[in-house]
């Protein structure tokens, strides 16, 4: 489930970073590097069209909702599109600024978890990355987060991420999500209903199950959504993923 966790670890510390820096600034007496800055260095760039753009991220409007609340925010994927050019701009920009100078350890940090992302990405296409480099790489961005931010900062999921060797080495793979993921309202939904614990787990998979069974059968439903009528079986490198799973 590393998907969630690194989304949550990536916007909690861009944010961190960007309040920091400006906290930094300030000290100095030299000019801060805001959002506006980061989307003017956005606009340098182009995504795949498979893929999310981050152009947006750090507009105007959101610019100054995210200096507001100290927060940052944006999807899942437009965050995955985003962090490789931000790293690009950490290391070209603001390292070599004189701010940067002074602003190492959350630098490093920054550099830190974005190895870790770019590993976590290359393990969803298959790529081959053994579970200690893995664990390398998690363990050297939490002690850098930790020398750059203090014990205090330290969310659940940075210990969460600890996990994922393990899991890796147990399953063979990660799992970016699950099926529920998609489907939190019909969870929720099943859950309000229920006013007992015995057999609750049973019972509410069962529940969705069937009301996921119901809605694979409305092929009217699959159109809508822009699906075909299913013609092919799943594949055998599929049959086989889903058995050892």
């Amino acid at each position: 489930m590393f998907a969630e966790a690194s989304f949550r670890l990536v916007s909690d510390e861009v944010a961190l970073f960007m309040r920091e820096m400006k906290a930094k600034a300030k000290t100095l007496h030299v000019d801060p590097i805001t959002f506006d800055k980061v989307h003017t260095y956005m606009q340098m760039w182009r995504w795949p069209r498979a893929l999310a753009s981050a152009h947006n991220l750090c507009n105007s409007k959101s610019a100054h909702t995210w200096q507001e609340n100290n927060s940052f925010g944006g999807t899942a994927s437009e965050q995955l599109s985003f962090l490789p050019v931000f790293r690009r701009f950490t290391e070209a920009v603001i390292s070599k600024s004189p701010l940067g100078l002074q602003f190492t350890a959350e630098i490093t940090s920054m550099l830190a978890l974005a190895d870790v992302v770019d590993c976590l990405q290359a393990i969803t296409r298959d790529h081959v990355v053994g579970e200690d480099h893995l664990y390398q790489l998690i363990a050297t961005h939490l002690h850098a987060y930790r020398s750059a931010y203090g014990e205090d900062n330290m969310m659940p999921k940075h210990h969460y991420s600890i996990h994922l060797p393990k899991q890796m080495q147990a399953h063979g793979r990660l799992f970016a999500c699950f099926v529920h993921e998609r489907r939190h309202q019909e969870i929720r939904k099943h859950t309000m209903q229920r006013r007992t614990l015995t057999g609750y787990e049973a019972g509410l998979m069962e529940e969705v199950i069937c009301d996921n069974i119901a809605d694979m059968m409305d092929l009217d439903l699959w159109r809508e959504g822009g699906l075909v009528e299913p013609v092919h079986q799943f594949s055998r490198r599929m049959h086989s993923m889903l058995c050892s799973a």
